[in-house]
């Protein structure tokens, strides 16, 4: 079954495999130390990156994958998000995409990112303008060889540009409410600029990348090669439903 973290290419289903993932990735991995104990930074040449926390009494609190690739979207960061089940060093934001230009009067729609290294920003100013590098793991996904073969295949009302965001971690499955607190989640579609089958070097497992241009900026996709049905090209689209998870380069 896909994941968050099989989507890089760690085969985890269970508490034990993460347990195991931790110990092995453990060894090589960075520490960053914060008021509430430390991140662990494992991180490869693929882009594929674990997240170990540990509190101060060296107990595991939680480990989150994030993918480090060179896509870049420009937002204006707002508020900061938590929830009741957040360990100590997890995080999340709100923000509005700002356009390339930064000029407030193209910020577009708003949504939500979950943090890696949310303790790491316990200073961040907001509001603020930031560049921030976005990775898009995906839970559904559609493929399509080129614009013209997914507007063929858009047939269902409302029909979605092949350059799309919608933020539904916002909102209700109704849509009738807003979702509180709201989820790092999306439905979006992008023009593939770049695509790789790519090979994690701790489990020896592959996983697809693609960078996407989406409605206001780029994201790099990382898909679980189970959901893939035909591969990623540069000129078409994907889209789909996705996890956002981001880290802010600069304010």
């Amino acid at each position: 079954m896909a994941s968050h973290f099989s989507s890089i290419g760690f085969p985890v289903q269970s508490q034990d495999d993460m347990l195991a993932l931790a110990n092995q990735a453990g060894p090589s991995a960075r520490p960053l130390e914060v008021d509430d104990g430390f991140y662990f930074l494992w991180a490869s040449d693929s882009g594929a990156q674990l997240w170990i926390q540990v509190d101060k009494n060296d107990d595991l609190m939680g480990m989150v994958p994030h993918f480090s690739g060179p896509s870049r979207f420009r937002v204006r960061l707002d508020a900061r998000i938590g929830r009741p089940n957040d360990s100590p060093l997890d995080g999340a934001i709100h923000c509005w995409a700002a356009g390339p230009d930064g000029n407030p009067q193209s910020i577009e729609f708003p949504f939500v990112f979950d943090l890696p290294d949310a303790r790491l920003h316990s200073g961040l100013a907001l509001p603020s303008l930031a560049h921030v590098q976005l990775a898009a793991f995906a839970h559904e996904v559609q493929i399509h060889e080129s614009v013209e073969a997914y507007n063929t295949a858009n047939t269902e009302e409302p029909r979605m540009g092949s350059q799309s965001f919608i933020p539904a971690g916002l909102f209700s499955p109704n849509n009738q409410k807003p979702t509180n607190p709201p989820l790092a989640t999306a439905i979006l579609n992008g023009h593939v600029l770049g695509a790789e089958l790519k090979t994690n070097e701790l489990s020896g497992r592959t996983f697809w990348w693609a960078q996407l241009d989406v409605l206001g900026g780029t994201f790099d996709a990382v898909i679980d090669p189970e959901l893939v049905t035909q591969e990623p090209k540069v000129g078409g689209v994907i889209g789909g439903f996705f996890w956002l998870s981001g880290q802010i380069l600069e304010q």
